[in-house]
């Protein structure tokens, strides 16, 4: 575990009693709502988007296996000049790239490894993504990120000084059909969680994704007239 992630620890209350309690190594789970949220926060997905996540919840849920997948949008912005940063992104865009996996550890191959590089280049018209995987709702911890998750978020800042763009981070969407995003602000020196995670309905409707996927689910599982 890297220096900064201790310092991180150190900075969010009750965090640190948390993973002594539940020391499992990199797998030791991050209670999130112990996670300080970013204010005035949300992921805002596209249908088609929240589409895509209702099949991978659902696949992982049956499979009882963790996927890899990318995420990407871009950052609200707001002023004359829409040059005022928010702390909302518009989710637009989804990469996968998993072939016959059967596991429960994420693995993010060579192809996700090079979509992140083109995304990150600053030559796309994204300049926010989030690195993402699933959890099957199993267990007492399944919607939370682990330790390990939480030190590579911080190692995709470090460990990555030629990204050209700053808006990045990590999410995880469970069988259930729960979201959770995260990102690390190297200022503060802390990771922070999206307060909501909405899905687009139309103009001026929005509906949380956990209530969108089960919604969803109820409607393939109702019997047609």
């Amino acid at each position: 575990m890297r220096e900064t992630t201790k310092k991180m620890i150190e900075k969010i209350s009750g965090l640190e009693k948390y993973l002594k309690e539940h020391d499992y190594g990199d797998m030791s789970p991050v209670d999130k709502n112990l996670l300080p949220s970013a204010p005035k926060s949300a992921i805002i997905l596209d249908k088609v988007i929240a589409d895509r996540l209702v099949e991978l919840a659902k696949r992982t849920q049956d499979n009882d296996s963790e996927y890899t997948f990318i995420l990407c949008g871009n950052v609200h912005r707001v002023g004359e000049n829409k040059n005022e940063k928010t702390n909302f992104v518009k989710i637009t865009g989804f990469y996968e790239h998993n072939f016959d996996i059967h596991r429960r550890v994420a693995h993010f191959d060579a192809e996700t490894t090079k979509i992140v590089d083109t995304l990150a280049s600053g030559k796309t018209q994204f300049d926010s993504f989030f690195v993402c995987h699933t959890h099957p709702a199993k267990g007492y911890y399944y919607d939370n990120f682990s330790l390990g998750d939480l030190d590579g978020t911080i190692s995709l800042y470090e460990n990555n000084p030629q990204f050209k763009i700053d808006d990045f981070g990590q999410a995880i969407l469970t069988g259930d059909g729960q979201m959770l995003f995260v990102f690390y602000d190297p200022k503060s020196k802390c990771i922070y969680k999206f307060e909501k995670t909405l899905v687009k309905l139309s103009k001026d409707s929005f509906i949380d994704i956990s209530r969108y996927i089960t919604m969803k689910n109820y409607e393939q599982r109702a019997p047609h007239r």
